[in-house]
């Protein structure tokens, strides 16, 4: 009889009620690339609202991927399937930066990339002999690289998404690849990412998402294979759009844009962070500081690409009056899209690290999470921060903002008009507030029953530590 293999993403809440944007992730869709065509695969998907009940799986080895914020609904799963006698393993940046911590929920985790290692630990369960620990690196070679398992991921989602390159030379402090060593920047090959592209062009004819951490790379090999990639698209005629993540200094490669542009690139998401230059010395990002910004998106908005822009707030150098200053500075950026972040501290990064020792770490791990404060702020108290991002989203989007970007878009593209309507739609309005507020009330049901839960074993469970408490005043 075939090994059986559950594959989990657990969630504290589902984000299908949160967001417009809402694209798949890939990490588990590459572990059953990977797995042997004589083990029956299935993947249960929380992010999409399907509730995984532990005591029900039919498997023999179950594998999850786990954000920090959702590490606490991990460790309740994994226990409960032990209790039954089911394996478990759990990879992503969490676990890489606690391994140790991981070990007392799960009987293995993955470090780093699962794809060069997940054979082995396949190997490994097979003749009985998992082992506690595996490390796939951030630097292995991807140029054997599998295509996704793209049947098993859930139909929820509302844009496909696809990864064209792994890895990221820089090391910003607040990043979570920061965990990470060594984590090279590898575009993968041609070939094998416009086959997978052929997958995702049959699944739809509107827009994908790429979720390379930088689109456009950095060396000279790099963009080789980028001008090979954008033409090798143009070629096949794709009928998607997409969207990417680049670095700012992607506008000094107008050859490039206009490749990207005419293989259907319509949106770049590029994380600005300040309006002040200044993130050389507040989170290492001081490749950042010598751009100027206004002109960069201008060369951009040449091509007909808009520009996500993200900006943190809660650097230790801003207080009320930055907050005050930043609305009015984004607009004449011109930008499509602002989004607006609480700086976070994600576990094992050296932001984590400076906040632990300064004892500035107040949120628990289900806390850790973008949108709501997660650290104590050197300038803002938990309340003011909360009330300074309201203000700025409303300074924002304002009704001549949204009739602005609507004119912009029905002479640019309207196609893309629904795109940038639905991300609009995802953070104001009465729906966007009701979607929150369902997504809170899922999280407290989940909360209190991981608690109950581990409070009737032996299991050592720091409440606090998953939980935490309410960040509190200003750092001094």
């Amino acid at each position: 009889m075939a090994n059986k293999l559950a594959l989990i993403y657990p969630t504290m809440h589902s984000d299908i009620y949160s967001s417009e944007l809402l694209y798949n992730p890939l990490a588990l869709a590459y572990v059953g690339a990977y797995t042997p065509a004589d083990w029956s695969v299935t993947l249960y998907d929380e992010y999409v609202d399907e509730f995984v009940d532990p005591d029900k799986i039919d498997a023999d080895l179950v594998a999850m991927s786990a954000l920090t914020p959702n590490i606490p609904r991990a460790y309740y799963l994994a226990d409960k399937l032990r209790r039954r006698g089911i394996q478990t393993v759990c990879g992503g940046a969490h676990v890489s930066a606690v391994p140790d911590e991981a070990l007392r929920f799960f009987d293995a985790v993955v470090v780093g990339e699962a794809e060069p290692i997940w054979p082995e630990v396949i190997a490994d369960f097979e003749a009985g002999n998992l082992k506690q620990l595996y490390d796939g690196g951030m630097d292995r070679s991807v140029e054997d690289i599998r295509l996704p398992r793209r049947d098993l991921i859930h139909k929820n989602y509302h844009y496909p998404s696809l990864i064209t390159s792994k890895g990221c030379p820089f090391r910003c402090d607040y990043c979570y690849l920061s965990v990470y060593e060594k984590k090279n920047y590898r575009p993968l090959p041609v070939d094998a990412i416009l086959e997978d592209m052929e997958q995702v062009d049959r699944q739809t004819d509107f827009a994908a998402i790429f979720v390379d951490e930088n689109v456009s790379g950095y060396s000279a090999k790099d963009h080789e294979n980028r001008v090979a990639l954008f033409e090798g698209m143009i070629q096949k005629k794709f009928r998607f759009v997409w969207g990417a993540q680049s670095t700012i200094d992607v506008y000094k490669k107008p050859e490039l844009l206009k490749l990207m542009r005419a293989a259907g690139c319509r949106a770049l998401f590029i994380g600005l962070e300040s309006i002040d230059s200044d993130l050389g010395d507040q989170v290492n990002k001081s490749f950042a500081d010598r751009i100027d910004h206004k002109e960069a998106i201008k060369v951009i908005h040449r091509h007909r690409i808009g520009v996500i822009g993200s900006f943190m707030l809660g650097l230790d150098n801003q207080d009320m009056s930055y907050a005050k200053r930043l609305p009015r500075a984004v607009k004449k950026l011109n930008i499509e899209y602002p989004r607006l972040f609480f700086l976070t501290a994600w576990p094992g990064t050296p932001l984590y690290q400076r906040l632990q020792e300064q004892g500035r770490i107040a949120a628990g791990y289900a806390q850790v999470r973008k949108d709501i404060p997660n650290i104590v702020y050197s300038h803002f108290s938990e309340e003011e921060i909360r009330e300074a991002r309201q203000w700025i989203k409303k300074e924002f989007f304002t009704k001549p903002y949204i009739a602005k970007l609507i004119l912009r878009w029905l002479v640019k593209d309207p196609g893309m008009l629904k795109f940038f309507i639905g991300v609009l739609k995802s953070n104001i309005g009465g729906e966007a507030r009701r979607r929150k507020q369902e997504q809170w009330e899922k999280e407290a049901f989940m909360k209190d029953l991981i608690e109950e839960h581990f409070r009737g074993t032996d299991k050592e469970f720091d409440e606090a530590q998953m939980f935490g408490k309410e960040v509190g005043g200003s750092f001094s």
